[in-house]
């Protein structure tokens, strides 16, 4: 089916690396505060 249709194959892909990407920016984002305040709790 992927083979016969390489769109599906490209916009499969694509939605998995828009859903990887929002993953990231949404762990950076919930992490970014959290690892700024153990920095300066170190230094």
């Amino acid at each position: 089916m992927i083979a016969n249709n390489p769109w599906l194959t490209v916009v499969i892909g694509f939605a998995i690396l828009l859903l990887g990407l929002a993953m990231a920016k949404l762990i950076a984002g919930a992490l970014g505060p959290v690892s700024i305040a153990l920095m300066e709790a170190a230094a």
